[in-house]
């Protein structure tokens, strides 16, 4: 017998240790901090925080930005599906490290779309191609661990800390793009964002390799698209299962279709703040760029900060469903304040506000996760979670033309009025409620163990 055997027959199984050591032991593992890392790359995408007044500066509008963003969901939902059969066939790890490269094909084309629309075309047909196959790989490989080690009832809480991270990620993009818009052009903007990935590639090939397994039985389109549309069906069918889904598709799709919208507010409204503020006049388009990243960064902090004890909000809500529901309340009343605040010319209001729109939507994140992962059982959570992402990706896919169509032919306020009431009067009627039959929250220092597999009950460690 060797000594590590020795010491984990000397302890007690990870299972059965307090609650606050199992989330020090997970904090603290390689693999964990690997997750976390992964996202923090991820997020430097050095245009994101400008990619709205690059395009406005170029002399696209909201409605041919609409349109781009509407292409790039379109080829998301496309090929959702196809991704899936061929993670079945090459493993997750290497459909994560393939999608690397879709999006690093996608800024390439940005660099040379001042030139043609068709240029950004092509880059939200590659970028939207790195989406499906990225979306949901991630959590699935997250899952993949914690299935391993029997601790999959601390999925809030690692998805709370990765998130966390991811934001910080974000945070660090918006304060680095600041430096990089001002001294290098848009184009280099763009080409210096392949850097990130390039790294994040390195990182995603040293997981460990069983994260590439695949099953026994490779399944195929049709497979696919059948157990997809059984799993429409019987989602459909059932009010507990169905109003989860909707409701966490729904919030992120309002969210996604809204939330770099602040860029044409300061460039519609930002001189009027930074003269108020006594910026010379020939310094406002400098100050307005300063003044976006500098809000982005400040978005992701408290984000992070947000996200990352969400998993504490425990004690409040009596269900994921619940937490859900309320966000989502949260979420559209503060949409309907930017509206006002921009309505009324106090755009210094509508930036708190917005701030108060990226802080809700990451304490909802691990919430709407663990709500919706296991409704059908863990045998059928990648079909959940894909079922999730096309509803999202539609819906998306319908918001983003025409909410840049409303914002350029009318406003940006009545874009957000719009979509916000229509978003709570959504929730209201049809999505909330069944918070009785939702799954609770695991009370503080008790965790299941029904179902753990047996490498979780060998060892006081956890492993990679």
């Amino acid at each position: 017998m060797d000594e590590q055997q020795r010491l984990n027959e000397a302890q007690p199984p990870v299972a059965d240790r307090p609650e606050t050591e199992i989330k020090r032991m997970i904090a603290h593992n390689s693999l964990v901090w690997r997750f976390c890392f992964y996202g923090f790359i991820k997020n430097l995408q050095f245009f994101e925080a400008y990619l709205l007044l690059i395009l406005l500066e170029w002399g696209y509008n909201l409605f041919d930005i609409g349109l781009l963003t509407a292409i790039m969901h379109s080829l998301t939902y496309i090929f959702e599906v196809p991704s899936g059969v061929i993670a079945d066939h090459l493993g997750k790890k290497n459909i994560l490290l393939i999608s690397f490269c879709f999006y690093m094909v996608s800024f390439c084309f940005y660099v040379f779309g001042e030139r043609s629309f068709g240029f950004l075309v092509c880059a939200s047909i590659c970028y939207g191609l790195g989406e499906a196959f990225r979306s949901g790989t991630h959590k699935a490989m997250i899952m993949v661990w914690l299935d391993r080690q029997g601790l999959s009832k601390y999925k809030t809480f690692i998805y709370s800390r990765t998130r966390s991270f991811s934001n910080l990620g974000s945070a660090l993009n918006a304060v680095l793009s600041i430096a990089i818009v001002i001294m290098f052009n848009y184009q280099l903007v763009f080409a210096i964002s392949v850097v990130p990935f390039v790294l994040d590639f390195a990182l995603v090939a040293s997981y460990p390799a069983y994260m590439n397994a695949t099953p026994d039985t490779k399944g195929s389109v049709r497979d696919i698209v059948a157990d997809t549309s059984d799993a429409l069906r019987l989602l459909a069918s059932d009010p507990h299962r169905r109003r989860p889904l909707l409701s966490s598709a729904s919030f992120q799709a309002v969210f996604s279709s809204l939330k770099h919208y602040i860029q044409p507010i300061l460039a519609l409204h930002g001189a009027g703040i930074l003269a108020a503020w006594g910026v010379p006049e020939d310094q406002q388009l400098l100050g307005t760029k300063v003044l976006v990243g500098v809000l982005y960064a400040l978005f992701y902090l408290c984000s992070a900060a947000g996200t990352r004890h969400s998993h504490a909000l425990s004690c409040v809500f009596k269900s994921d469903k619940m937490a859900i529901d309320l966000l989502f309340d949260l979420e559209c009343l503060l949409l309907l304040a930017v509206g006002l605040a921009v309505a009324a010319r106090a755009v210094s209001l509508a930036l708190p506000l917005f701030l108060g729109l990226y802080v809700v939507q990451n304490l909802w994140k691990p919430w709407a996760l663990a709500a919706v992962s296991d409704l059908m059982g863990k045998q059928r959570r990648a079909t959940v979670l894909s079922v999730e992402s096309l509803v999202d990706t539609l819906l998306e896919f319908a918001l983003a033309p025409l909410v840049g169509y409303v914002a350029h032919a009318h406003s940006v306020e009545a874009a957000f009025l719009g979509l916000g009431g229509a978003a709570l009067l959504l929730n209201r009627t049809f999505l909330s409620g069944g918070w009785e039959g939702a799954r609770q929250p695991a009370p503080p220092g008790q965790v299941a163990t029904a179902g753990m597999p047996a490498a979780a009950h060998e060892g006081a460690s956890l492993s990679i």
